[in-house]
């Protein structure tokens, strides 16, 4: 325990920041289209939003961290690994160079990983940082929170029908993750290297039986998402695995 706490405060120091291999599995995607006009609104003007398909996409997803290990000069130190993590982003660009990046805007992590979430808070501005508790199988998905009642619960069956190429390398091939604090705020880019590699893009098409959503309606209410089980693009994925870097602002 005590090694954790030491790596957890060692994150927090901005000079010391090392980079951070994330092994990620068994991910649900749920994508759904929003206005391009809504989302600009909230974001920094040095940001657009990414389109696919002429529309604008949020991304609803929950993922199991694999393992998180921290890349030192004397090699890789394992922080943590095995939870289920729920996450919320949307695709954007940067206006001035083209960079593509997703905007990280909720993470919540299991109710018992207190020290990641304060983490979290601490080192991710702009990210609204929950404890909530997922529950994810190749048969559904189920999200309880603990602090805002949102409903996330998914019922569905993964198909063996690969999932678009096109539609993966826009949603997945994001090389940058982006935070920005709160409304039209600050900006920083992180570099996630690795996202471009084969192995990320087994994914497949799912058969979706029930889907009852109000994470966005809840969280970012004025983008005013249309969750129905109608707009929904959901997928499966098998891994993820890049390396996250610092971010800088911009």
């Amino acid at each position: 325990m005590a090694h954790f706490y030491a790596m957890v405060a060692l994150l927090l120091v901005p000079s010391m920041a090392l980079p951070i291999e994330e092994s990620d599995k068994d991910m649900l995607y749920c994508n759904f289209p929003v206005s391009p006009e809504n989302l600009q609104s909230y974001l920094n003007p040095k940001l657009q939003p990414e389109l696919y398909e002429g529309q604008a996409w949020v991304t609803a997803m929950i993922f199991q961290v694999a393992s998180l290990k921290l890349k030192t000069p004397l090699g890789k130190i394992w922080l943590a690994g095995g939870s289920e993590l729920f996450k919320l982003s949307t695709n954007v660009v940067r206006r001035e160079t083209g960079d593509k990046g997703y905007l990280l805007m909720n993470l919540d992590f299991p109710s018992s990983a207190e020290g990641w979430r304060m983490g979290c808070s601490a080192t991710q501005p702009g990210v609204k940082c929950g404890a909530s508790t997922a529950d994810l199988q190749k048969t559904g998905a189920h999200l309880a929170s603990s602090y805002d009642e949102v409903t996330f619960d998914v019922d569905f069956q993964v198909t063996s029908e690969h999932e678009d190429p096109k539609f993966l390398q826009y949603v997945i091939n994001r090389p940058y993750k982006v935070l920005q604090d709160g409304p039209e705020g600050l900006v920083r880019m992180a570099h996630q290297e690795g996202k471009a590699s084969p192995g990320n893009y087994q994914a497949y098409r799912m058969k979706v039986h029930s889907l009852v959503s109000s994470v966005f309606a809840k969280r970012w209410p004025s983008l005013k998402v249309d969750e129905s089980l109608t707009s929904a693009r959901c997928f499966w994925a098998d891994q993820l695995v890049f390396v996250d870097h610092d971010g800088e602002k911009i």
